[in-house]
């Protein structure tokens, strides 16, 4: 599990799981584990708010316990947060995958 602090002093954690994966996929039609045959990486480099959409839906059930929107969560993501959150997002779904799928 990584985690992040937003824009206004929340913290939030990045847990990539394929109950996290299956939310994803369900709630957006992202499919994170296409980040091994497709660059899904460079798609939500490109799309800041698909970013910050599937970022959302990782932390929904603490968005959800914390009485957070999406929109909410999205306003308090930008500079520094923005680019820890991704950080946070990247490492823990380097580290879902199987060292020889790496």
């Amino acid at each position: 599990m990584k985690t992040f602090t937003d824009c206004v002093g929340r913290t939030w954690t990045v847990t990539i799981n394929v109950g996290t994966i299956k939310r994803v996929k369900t709630m957006i039609g992202i499919n994170l584990l296409e980040a091994i045959t497709e660059d899904l990486a460079e798609k939500l480099k490109n799309d800041v708010c698909l970013l910050v959409d599937v970022l959302y839906v990782i932390c929904k059930n603490e968005a959800d316990a914390k009485n957070i929107t999406d929109e909410q969560f999205g306003e308090a993501m930008a500079g520094d947060a923005l680019e820890n959150a991704t950080n946070a997002f990247l490492d823990e779904l380097i580290d879902f995958f199987p060292a020889e799928k790496k």
